[in-house]
Parts: C-alpha cells; sequence; structure tokens
C-alpha cells in the first residue's frame, strides 16, 4: 500500500469519527483542484505574494481549503487565492475537507458566507453569485444584505475624441541615474503615489489588439466593472502561461 493510500485511510477513519457524513477530511492533488466560474474574492499583488512566500515558508497552507464534489470533479467552495498559491509555490497536494455534494445554490452560498468573512469582495460579482442563488434557505446561509446592490451601477466614460494615430508617438528616453530620479520626482508630482499607484505606456500598435480582448473578457463574463474585468484577463493570461510552460516541458 503506497503513502497516500495510507493517508487516505487514516483520513477516512478520522473523518468517521469527528465530521458528520457528508463531509471527509481529504488529502487532495492541487492539480485536481478546480475553481468556480465566478469569485467575489480580491486580492492585492503584494498580500498574494506574502501568502506564497509564507506558503514556502510554512510547506503547508496552515487553514484549509474547503471543496465539493461535483460532475466536474472537485470544486473550491472556499479558499481560490489558497489553491493559487500553492501552485504558485509547488506544493502538490493538501488537506482539504470536502463535501459529498451540494446543490448549485449551497455552493455558492457558502462562498458568499466564508467571501464575508475572509477579506473584501468584488460587489457587482457578489451580486452575480447572488442571483444565481435560487434556494431561501441558501441565501440565508451566505449572510449578505441585498442592500449591498442598491447603489451599484454600471460604470460608464466618455470617449475621448483624439485620434491617437495621428498624434501620437513612439519616443524612447535614456536617462542617467541622476535624470531618471528627477523624472521620477516630475512624475510623483503630477500624479502622487496617494492618487495613483502606477503608471504603465504601452505600444500604440498593441492598443487595438488588447482592446478587442478586453472588450471580449467584459461581454462573455458579463462584467461591467473595467478593473474587474482587467483582474480576469490578467487571471486568463497566467493560465495560458502556465499551461503553454507545461506544453514546451512537455515537448
Amino acid at each position: 500500500m503506497s503513502d497516500t493510500q495510507d493517508i487516505k485511510q487514516i483520513l477516512e477513519g478520522l473523518s468517521a469519527q469527528v465530521l458528520p457524513p457528508d463531509m471527509r477530511l481529504m488529502y487532495v492533488g492541487i492539480a485536481d483542484v478546480k475553481e468556480q466560474d465566478l469569485n467575489a474574492q480580491s486580492m492585492p499583488k503584494a498580500m498574494f505574494d506574502q501568502l506564497v512566500n509564507n506558503l514556502k515558508n510554512a510547506g503547508a497552507p496552515e487553514s484549509f481549503p474547503l471543496l465539493v464534489h461535483t460532475t466536474k470533479g472537485l470544486e473550491i467552495v472556499s479558499g481560490h487565492h489558497r489553491i493559487r498559491a500553492m501552485r504558485t509555490a509547488g506544493i502538490e497536494n493538501t488537506l482539504a475537507i470536502v463535501y459529498a455534494r451540494l446543490t448549485p445554490s449551497q455552493i455558492r452560498a457558502k462562498q458568499l458566507a466564508h467571501n464575508s468573512i475572509h477579506g473584501t469582495s468584488d460587489p457587482e460579482i457578489v451580486k452575480r453569485i447572488w442571483d444565481q442563488i435560487d434556494d431561501v434557505q441558501a441565501r440565508f446561509e451566505a449572510f449578505i444584505d441585498p442592500a449591498l446592490f442598491t447603489d451599484l451601477k454600471p460604470v460608464s466614460f466618455k470617449p475621448v475624441d483624439v485620434n491617437m494615430v495621428n498624434v501620437a508617438k513612439t519616443v524612447m528616453l535614456v536617462f542617467l541615474p541622476t535624470q531618471k530620479m528627477d523624472f521620477d520626482a516630475v512624475i510623483e508630482a503630477i500624479m502622487p503615489k496617494t492618487q495613483v499607484d502606477a503608471v504603465y505606456i504601452a505600444n500604440r500598435d498593441s492598443y487595438d489588439d488588447w482592446k478587442k480582448a478586453f472588450q471580449k473578457v467584459r461581454s462573455d463574463l458579463d462584467i461591467v466593472n473595467a478593473p474587474t474585468a482587467l483582474a480576469e484577463m490578467a487571471r486568463l493570461a497566467l493560465e495560458r502561461l502556465a499551461q503553454l510552460a507545461e506544453e514546451d516541458g512537455d515537448g
């Protein structure tokens, strides 16, 4: 019998003693765990990087993710960022609490309830998940006040009437160290870090393709909030890069 099988037997016996029949403590492979299509919970990059470092230092998560068996396999109910961070940290297996079954409404209700305890959620995605819960009891379990959505309005911007093709030019500037410091000081004076976290400059030739991708993500995922769409684009890009890296490794 392999070590993994031994662990599973031990956990099954322990679960039978301390958990309800529909819940089990399991030792699961990170690669086998699937994320929900919608997750309202957000985490700043600096916080995520710190979580990855914590996992590398500890060698394991300090709280268990909550999963559920569905027709898709093992899906995350709570712990999306922990699972992502474990993948990034190179951790291949983890202990998890796993439900044998939950209805779609129960999954979404528990997802929202756990999110409300840990951190900040994007209200637009919270509303989209909330709208998918069709069971009254599950909505109570979600512990979400519907008044949260009362003032939620789409954000729109008036297009700027500027022909960028005719007026924009690409310029490369090479600074000496002291000149770079002066330039940074000017940017700070114009747009203080208390108002703007970062300034990004992109090649004009790549803008149209980026805009099409941005609009497709917003349309396909029904996202109104621009930062939420950008975050989804970043997540999808990271997933694709990981797939390409795996394909290169297999080749």
